[in-house]
């Protein structure tokens, strides 16, 4: 299957009081969703990011429409992409450590 896909690259940071908020105090998101606007996909990357603990500052990259040929076979972006198809969203974080 190779339904629309957008890519956000998203700027974040643990909601405080969140599990995230004891982990982490930054990162950087990549999520996947299947959507075929950029307003409706960024809604369901913070709906679903926020759900997880984590509150959206910005973007690191603008979005980008993909499709499974956008990837190598057996890359981690394929095996993403392909989760994709299947859960609607899929979220990829890249966090550092909170100073304590």
């Amino acid at each position: 299957m190779n339904r629309p896909t957008l890519l956000f690259q998203l700027n974040v940071e643990p909601i405080a009081g969140s599990s995230a908020a004891e982990e982490a105090s930054g990162g950087i998101a990549n999520v996947w969703v299947r959507a075929e606007q950029e307003a409706e996909g960024f809604k369901v990357a913070q709906e679903e990011l926020n759900a997880a603990g984590w509150r959206v500052l910005g973007h690191e990259e603008p979005f980008r429409t993909v499709t499974q040929d956008d990837f190598a076979p057996g890359s981690l972006g394929r095996e993403r992409f392909d989760q994709t198809q299947e859960d609607e969203v899929v979220i990829q974080l890249h966090t550092w450590r909170a100073e304590h």
